[in-house]
């Protein structure tokens, strides 16, 4: 069975959603760890891979049916 498309880039835009709220939470985090220890350093890798599904969902939002 098929899947219907706008269900299709509803669930995308779900899943992207809950994602952005995750990322930026991952931001407000590592800002505040930043202002009480300017010292500190960040994971790159962890935001790197917070950022990773941008580059692969954000095309897919553009979807329309």
């Amino acid at each position: 069975m098929e899947s219907d498309p706008q269900q299709l880039v509803m669930e995308i835009e779900r899943k992207a959603t809950r994602e952005t709220r995750k990322y930026l939470a991952s931001l407000l985090e590592a800002d505040d760890r930043l202002r009480k220890d300017p010292k500190c350093l960040l994971n790159i890798n962890e935001i790197e891979r917070s950022c990773a599904w941008v580059s692969h969902a954000v095309p897919l939002l553009n979807i329309r049916t």
